[in-house]
């Protein structure tokens, strides 16, 4: 029982099925489980300056970060699906405009950090 949605978790090796209340299925595939933008973001990560350590950190951080922020959106979506929203709006207009908003956040935090580094270590020189 999750946000008054009796819930069966059906997992298979390539999509998990959430069947709530009878009249909704959702299906989540590997598409919805934000593996491009993880990957996006721990290449870039990885050829950024930083020492193998920060690396490490900051890409286990970002996964930690990322799919926090993934299962949010998702239980949005199944929310408002269940609300009676349609699925044009919960999947096509808020889920992409929720993914974009933590995608500029994120890449904010990238920057800001890499600045830091570049600072830290010019300041050594």
């Amino acid at each position: 029982h999750f946000l008054g949605i009796n819930a069966i978790i059906i997992s298979s090796e390539h999509v998990v099925l959430i069947v709530a209340e009878s009249q909704y299925i959702f299906r989540i595939t590997k598409s919805c489980a934000a593996l491009e933008g993880i990957l996006f973001i721990t290449c870039l990560t990885a050829v950024s300056p930083l020492s193998l350590r920060e690396k490490i950190k900051l890409i286990a951080f970002l996964i930690m970060a990322i799919h926090i922020a993934n299962t949010i959106r998702l239980t949005i979506m199944i929310f408002l699906i269940t609300k009676n929203t349609s699925f044009f709006w919960a999947h096509d207009v808020i889920s992409p405009l929720y993914s974009t908003a933590v995608f500029i956040l994120i890449g904010f935090y990238l920057t800001t950090t890499f600045i830091k580094f570049y600072n830290q270590k010019r300041k050594k020189l």
